[in-house]
């Protein structure tokens, strides 16, 4: 029986144990590899297991080991990050799930925004693994795309290492002028900043990456005439289904999968 794992640290509270027993029926073992040490979770990987998910803050990191041995999909090429390593006949292949995850969350976001008759903005909040996935599906949605990260100097140096998804800059002094000049806000850092209470979302798209203790949700009523919160957990729905499949080579259950989540928000 294939076996397939999560890798990274926190994971107390993950639902993706709970996605692939809902997507195959419990027909594949899936655990938990929790530990902040990746040399440690990379090799009971490659020993004990057929594939894993990746989450923080190994996202760039087992982008980089993959590359040692194998190879790794265009999105995760792009992105410079993979959130998915399954074993082949050929080596090791890296994908970024989190990017097709990331264009299903948005689809009624870009779908509102297309009768706009103009460019969509969006703006991504975090400069790790998930604010490169976000980057790269904004600029495959047809958005220009502002980026602004706690460490400017770190954000500016994604933009050198991603420059063929031309993107701009801002401080995080900015960030209010950001949203006031965004269509629809990513906001992938795992806790929220320091008086972002105090900022206008009203009218926006937000995507917030952090289901387990989401920062933004408060900030919406549901009764938005335009704009609209979306949960991290479509996110996570969008990129499961699209990785599960890659680690079984059949279609999930994507009715049972969503199923459980609807169990779980409850």
């Amino acid at each position: 029986m294939k076996i397939f794992a999560l890798i990274g640290t926190p994971l107390s509270g993950s639902l993706s144990p709970c996605l692939m027993k809902a997507a195959y029926n419990g027909r594949y073992r899936y655990d938990l590899l929790d530990s902040p040490d990746f040399d440690l979770v990379w090799g009971r990987f490659l020993k004990d297991y057929n594939g894993i998910n990746v989450t923080a803050p190994f996202k760039e990191r087992a982008f980089h080991e993959v590359l040692r041995s194998g190879k790794v999909s265009p999105n995760a090429e792009i992105s410079g990050a993979v959130n998915l390593v399954v074993k082949t006949p050929g080596g090791l292949y890296g994908h970024n799930c989190d990017v097709d995850g990331i264009l299903s969350a948005i689809t009624p976001a870009v779908n509102a925004l297309g009768t706009a008759g103009k460019k969509p903005r969006a703006l991504v909040v975090g400069a790790g693994g998930a604010g490169r996935a976000a980057i790269t599906a904004a600029f495959i949605a047809g958005m220009d795309v502002t980026l602004v990260n706690r460490t400017y100097e770190r954000a500016t140096a994604l933009s050198e290492e991603m420059e063929q998804l031309w993107f701009s800059v801002n401080p995080m002094e900015d960030l209010r002028e950001c949203i006031r000049g965004a269509d629809l806000v990513i906001y992938t850092l795992p806790c929220p900043l320091a008086g972002l209470e105090k900022y206008d979302f009203q009218g926006k798209w937000v995507l917030e990456a952090n289901y387990k203790t989401p920062c933004l949700k408060d900030f919406f009523t549901g009764k938005e005439k335009s704009g609209g919160y979306i949960s991290g957990l479509e996110w996570l729905l969008g990129q499961a289904a699209a990785g599960y499949s890659l680690f079984t080579g059949e279609e999930p259950d994507v009715t049972a999968m969503r199923s459980q989540l609807k169990t779980r928000r409850a």
